[in-house]
């Protein structure tokens, strides 16, 4: 299956999310289970296609997947660097910041 990435025109904050669809007509109609967008155009939809594939992934696979691609939202002051650390090293520390546990779900 196809991924999309979501976000909000002029609107970072709300950060940006991956679902996914066959085309972005789909994916755009997931649009309010995710991000808050003031109006139809705010909302913007883009390929992702370094995701595609990844819809059975776990949470844990997803985020690591995310930091290896240096998104924003993993902008932690002690995120490991993705230059020097291990995807281990990563989850280690991804398992102990998040106060939710981020464990591999059935």
């Amino acid at each position: 299956m196809k991924a999309y990435k979501l976000s909000v025109k002029d609107d970072p904050d709300q950060g940006e999310v991956i679902v996914f669809a066959q085309t972005s007509r789909e994916a755009k109609k997931n649009w309010t289970h995710y991000l808050d967008a003031d109006t139809f155009i705010d909302e913007l939809v883009h390929r992702a296609p370094e995701f595609d594939g990844m819809e059975n992934a776990t949470e844990l696979e997803l985020i690591t997947k995310q930091w290896q691609e240096v998104w924003r939202w993993l902008d932690y002051p002690s995120v490991p660097d993705v230059e020097t650390s291990t995807v281990e090293d990563f989850q280690a520390w991804c398992k102990k910041e998040f106060a939710v546990p981020v464990e591999d779900r059935e």
